[in-house]
């Protein structure tokens, strides 16, 4: 059974059947709030964030873990570092081409469920299309009429393919994510230029590599919904998790 939706109410109510301004930026409004939580935005989240760090963090103790038996002052010091960032430079290549990959099969895929919603006249068939773009739990929430609605404010969107292609704003992020990768080798790897003693210095970045992990829980806490402290808890135990594994491994 289809509730009617109590807790959005109508925009125009008393202004008779005349489809203001209003109720069109009102459901325009609501679409592209349900499209969001399905995942429409496209932005990388703070949790990916975090992994693309920790993955460059992890990449630059694995290579660097041989300074452990080099002497102070050897060159390979110097190597092993610049090996760190031209791998994590390379796989921040990698990274930023598979997200505009992706990111454009999820919009073009996006776009024909779209226009499949926009192009249905059953009502039914007009309800289980909206809920494959829109979670089911709001879909339920809506009545006939509202989902007529939301099927005249996103028919432009369907038509207007340019708007489902790659944008200036996709090719930043790809930048983006291949400069966190790179960027997460500098504070790894610093302490190996600083600390004379190659042990010491290894020692050392896997510290700070679990400091860094603390602080990338904070906002994937607040991002979540969970208590700060608590977050970056789970991480630094994270970072020490895997740098006990290194070490119990050789790296």
């Amino acid at each position: 059974m289809v509730r009617s939706v109590g807790a959005l109410p109508d925009p125009d109510a008393g202004v008779g059947t005349a489809r203001s301004p209003r109720k069109i930026q009102f459901f325009r409004s609501l679409i592209f709030k349900m499209l969001a939580l399905r995942g429409m935005s496209f932005n990388l989240m703070p949790d990916s964030q975090a992994l693309q760090v920790l993955v460059g963090i992890m990449t630059t103790l694995s290579i660097t873990s041989g300074i452990r038996v080099l002497s102070p002052g050897s060159p390979e010091i110097g190597e092993l570092i610049l090996t760190a960032l031209a791998t994590n430079m390379a796989w921040g290549v990698v990274d930023g081409v598979f997200h505009l990959f992706s990111t454009h099969v999820e919009r073009r895929r996006t776009c024909r469920m779209v226009a499949s919603f926009c192009r249905t006249d059953h009502p039914q068939e007009r309800r289980q299309a909206l809920a494959a773009l829109a979670p089911p739990e709001l879909v339920d929430l809506l009545d006939e009429r509202q989902i007529s609605d939301c099927q005249r404010v996103m028919a432009p969107q369907a038509h207007g393919q340019s708007a489902w292609h790659l944008q200036w704003s996709d090719v930043l992020m790809a930048f983006r994510i291949g400069l966190l990768l790179l960027l997460s080798t500098v504070p790894t790897a610093l302490p190996m230029l600083l600390v004379d003693d190659p042990l010491t210095a290894f020692r050392w970045s896997q510290a700070v590599s679990v400091g860094i992990m603390f602080a990338l829980g904070i906002p994937v806490a607040r991002w979540t919904g969970v208590q700060p402290w608590i977050g970056g808890l789970v991480f630094a135990l994270l970072g020490a998790t895997i740098t006990v594994v290194c070490i119990s491994l050789g790296g």
